[in-house]
């Protein structure tokens, strides 16, 4: 039953973050599809984009990576101040390895980070 309802809350979540990223108000939730689970992409940061969360009025980041097989790959992690707080600094060109689930709504594919590793640094931003 938990799996279940965590695989929703995940759909959910999906479709939310990806409507704000792609700019559609309304996401149908039954667009929303888990591509994988549980995925581990190794890149490095491409673009860092800050946008202002509507509900909570804190910015919230993005990264756009590149893998070593040269795809670009969205990636949502969470509020800046999460980062801040945990020392640690992302700027362009610096090597990661993020760990979450891949949502896909539309034509849309982008990775909800739960943890994101930069050198020796790990931090788990969600279970």
């Amino acid at each position: 039953m938990w799996e279940r309802l965590n695989k929703h809350c995940v759909q959910l979540l999906g479709a939310g973050l990806i409507a704000t990223a792609t700019g559609y108000a309304a996401v149908d939730r039954d667009m929303a599809q888990i591509l994988s689970p549980n995925h581990t992409a190794p890149g490095q940061i491409v673009k860092i984009s800050k946008t202002l969360s509507s509900k909570t009025e804190m910015p919230e980041m993005r990264l756009f990576i590149r893998t070593p097989e040269k795809r670009y790959m969205l990636v949502h992690l969470s509020t800046e101040w999460t980062l801040l707080s945990e020392r640690l600094e992302l700027t362009t060109g610096d090597d990661i390895i993020v760990q979450g689930p891949v949502v896909k709504t539309g034509r849309v594919t982008a990775m909800i980070a739960k943890s994101i590793q930069k050198g020796e640094k790990k931090i788990v931003l969600s279970k």
